[in-house]
């Protein structure tokens, strides 16, 4: 007993240091027995050590160092030797009686004061657990939650740094409560829906970058995604695009959030698929979550829908009943933006409406298109955007690349492509139906200053685009962002005597940045009305030197 003394004596004077290496484990069971276990190496094989577990440290690692000798004994649970085996390897168990607290473990050789491994760890008394259930279970308010979390947090194991770093610990409690009789007294799921709790609560401040990554407590395998959420047609920009949906949102229930994430994943994989049929997979497997009928759910429909963006089961229900509309292949879809009609001189072009919706996208491998072999030189370019849902074909399995492309089919490329700010735009075009798809990618490009009117009135909608005019957006995309300068000094193309004025400075950057070219003779024909796959390129070139 002296030894004892003079050792815990001498460690309360000097305060123990706490970078000592932990114990492999301290684990105590419901019946309060305690177990230390480790390994030392064998350094300390077939070795005498003392076992001291004491109460008097408490969350912030401060020690009893105040106290006196005989006080300090006071404050010793346990104490006891025991020899570790050929391995270094010990364990011991012994059972702990009073009042829940903090507590240290420290493992020495015999008659050494300083510790070769040091832990501390949180004693619960199973009196005390019993009463910290049934608050929880109680726990019906987000008020009475905190209150528990507050005053038996340490006791049920509730306690995280994620917790304290919410910023609304309130809502996070509301949340919980809504979780709370789904667990009964099992420690292990009430710890489960605890991380489940502050997950969701992190998604409501945003604080989620990717639910596809960061989703270990997310609680989507308790919803019906559970089987999807692994599903090969999930792509980054479908985890985007769900993370969207579920953050901010303001969930204060465990089943709104679950029933969001249902809804979630549909509206998703409608605007991402990848492919027809996971449309079709998805609402099939999810019909009785959405309400939406079966008998609706034919490759035919998914069709009509894919690529669009809805945020609610009512507007894609109603989609899926319509009747595909007519739409421009280069750039078609729904939607539109603004409020005048077509005919109406002098009108401004504002976007205050959702961006058009896009037309199908298959699912994307080299073989998407089968009329891609006479323009080689462009495929890589055609299957990149068509993964990224920036262009489509015309109809199954065609891309029709040699097929002119129109003024406002470019701009959808290229506002798609380049992600420019929602702007009003105060240009006036009386030629722009503000019913059709196209009249919000209008306004975008107009408003960030990419594109203009063919004259004072137009913008030219239905009409062919050159292969200057693609040349003059695409620089200034690249001045807008800063991708390149000017051209300076060139090697003329054959035919730059046709080339306008106002094209020269963008046809020769380009041409520096190896973005276009001219053909086998030299020239580079800036009269020409551009092809589908010539302006897929050219828009492609310059997304690869961003």
């Amino acid at each position: 007993m002296t030894n004892i003394i003079k050792r815990f004596f001498a460690m309360a004077l000097a305060t123990v240091c706490l970078t000592a290496t932990v114990f492999a484990q301290i684990s105590m069971d419901e019946n309060g027995v305690v177990t230390v276990k480790g390994e030392l190496g064998q350094e300390y094989a077939g070795k005498m050590l003392s076992l001291d577990v004491y109460r008097g440290t408490d969350e912030n690692g401060e020690k009893l160092s105040s106290l006196s000798q005989g006080e300090y004994l006071s404050y010793i649970v346990c104490h006891t030797q025991l020899m570790t085996d050929e391995n270094g390897e010990y364990e011991y168990s012994f059972k702990i009686s009073g009042n829940s607290g903090y507590l240290t473990a420290q493992i020495a050789t015999e008659g050494d004061f300083e510790p070769i491994r040091e832990s501390g760890f949180y004693y619960v008394s199973m009196e005390e657990y019993e009463v910290a259930v049934e608050v929880f279970n109680n726990a019906d308010t987000a008020d009475k939650m905190l209150d528990c979390l507050r005053e038996y947090g340490m006791c049920l194991g509730l306690s995280s740094d994620e917790y304290e770093n919410l910023s609304n610990k309130k809502d996070c409690a509301e949340i919980l409560s809504s979780m709370r009789m789904l667990c009964g007294v099992d420690k292990a799921k009430r710890t489960q829906l605890y991380n489940t709790a502050i997950y969701i609560q992190r998604l409501n401040e945003s604080k989620i970058k990717n639910v596809f990554e960061d989703n270990e407590y997310s609680g989507f395998s308790e919803t019906a995604v559970k089987d999807l959420f692994e599903a090969e047609f999930i792509t980054e920009s479908f985890e985007k695009d769900m993370t969207a949906r579920l953050s901010g949102k303001g969930f204060k229930t465990y089943e709104a959030y679950q029933n969001a994430v249902e809804k979630a994943f549909v509206f998703a994989t409608v605007k991402n698929p990848n492919g027809y049929d996971n449309i079709k997979t998805v609402l099939l497997a999810l019909s009785d979550e959405t309400g939406i009928s079966k008998g609706l759910v034919t490759t035919a429909n998914c069709k009509k829908v894919a690529g669009m963006d809805f945020d609610s089961v009512s507007s894609l229900e109603a989609a899926l009943k319509k009747e595909k509309e007519s739409s421009s292949g280069g750039g078609g879809g729904g939607g539109g933006g603004g409020s005048s009609s077509k005919g109406d001189n002098n009108v401004v072009i504002t976007v205050d409406a959702e961006i058009a919706q896009q037309e199908p996208v298959e699912e994307m491998n080299r073989d998407l298109f089968n009329d891609l072999e006479d323009v080689a030189w462009a495929k890589d370019a055609i299957v990149a955007l068509a993964e990224k849902g920036i262009v489509n074909g015309k109809e199954n399995e065609k891309f029709f690349p040699n097929d002119k492309i129109t003024r406002e089919e470019f701009v959808k490329i290229i506002v798609l492509a380049f992600d420019f700010e929602k702007v009003n735009s105060d240009l006036k075009f009386s030629d722009v139906d503000f019913s059709m798809w196209y009249a919000p990618y209008i306004g975008i490009a107009a408003g960030n200053g990419i594109v203009n009117g063919i004259d004072g009135n137009n913008f030219g909608t239905g009409k062919n685009i050159t292969r200057e005019d693609i040349a003059t957006i695409i620089y200034r995309i690249a001045e807008k962002k800063g991708l390149f300068g000017a051209s300076g000094e060139y090697e003329p193309f054959t035919d730059d005597a046709n080339i306008s004025s106002y094209a020269k400075e963008a046809v020769y950057a380009l041409k520096k940045n190896e973005i276009i070219s001219g053909n086998g003779s030299g020239d580079f024909m800036p009269k020409a009305y551009a092809s589908r796959a010539e302006a897929v390129k050219i828009v492609y070139g310059l997304i690869s030197i961003q």
